[in-house]
């Protein structure tokens, strides 16, 4: 046991480690490009520089995949190797959506990431130290807290009242609106079937497990009904308001920070 948990320790801090870096890594990657951004004469080449180098990110996805079916096909032990397949599977496909996100919507696609980044790191050094619930509260809304900064910046600045409505059923932006809160209902009734089955999601002979089975859910729910009202208010009263609530929801994301971190003392 004691070997195990030494185990472990290493892998966890490994991990942290590969995550910080890798992290540190693509920002490095976005420098360089935003630098390429900036003279007339190296935008092209650095666009299909951007766009090759995704490709070949993707193609790194596949040699994951592979990589880990023919471990388990060997039945290899990967459950504290940092280095296998299914993280550089997850690691390349991060990286080829970055590189695309970059190549394809130039210097605000790498501000953009700038923020992304970085908040994928803190999520996944959430799922690798605190508990599932906290990271799936976590997820859902600091994904809530991004489309409040969109919405007040894209959205329209009046009430759902005073909008013509043929103009608000044009408008991409109401409909991701709209497509949040359809994947915050779908997201509750997953939750509530995994719930039902001690944590995990039954597909005849084979489950998923996505919650331990001494899970506690009400927070979850009651995070999801948080973002459900807070993306639902700024579709019905305008991007003053998700400007606002962009505050709010980080606020009410760090009051559960700092209960699950009393929690793991």
């Amino acid at each position: 046991m004691k070997k195990k948990t030494s185990q472990y320790d290493d892998y966890m801090t490994n991990m942290i480690l590969g995550v910080f870096s890798f992290a540190f890594l693509l920002i490095v990657g976005l420098m360089a490009t935003y630098r390429g951004y900036g003279r007339i004469e190296s935008i092209a080449t650095t666009i299909r520089l951007v766009y090759g180098f995704s490709a070949f990110a993707a193609l790194m996805v596949i040699v994951g995949a592979v990589w880990e079916y023919r471990s388990r096909k060997k039945g290899i032990d990967n459950r504290y190797k940092v280095i296998r397949g299914r993280n550089l599977s997850v690691a390349s496909a991060f990286t080829a959506i970055c590189a695309l996100i970059a190549a394809r919507f130039f210097v605000d696609g790498i501000k953009f990431l700038y923020v992304i980044i970085p908040s994928a790191a803190v999520l996944v050094l959430i799922y690798l130290v605190y508990s599932t619930e906290f990271f799936f509260i976590s997820a859902v809304t600091a994904a809530t807290g991004f489309l409040m900064w969109y919405l007040s910046k894209a959205y329209y600045a009046l009430p759902i009242t005073e909008i013509d409505p043929s103009l608000l059923l044009s408008d991409l932006t109401f409909y991701a609106g709209i497509a949040a809160m359809t994947a915050m209902i779908a997201a509750a009734a997953v939750i509530f079937v995994a719930s039902r089955n001690g944590g995990a999601l039954r597909f005849g002979k084979h489950s998923l497990k996505l919650f331990r089975p001494s899970s506690r859910y009400g927070l979850i729910y009651i995070s999801i009904a948080v973002s459900f009202i807070c993306i639902a208010a700024a579709l019905v009263f305008g991007s003053v308001i998700a400007y606002y609530l962009l505050f709010g929801i980080f606020a009410y994301l760090f009051v559960l920070a700092v209960y699950y971190t009393v929690k793991l003392m």
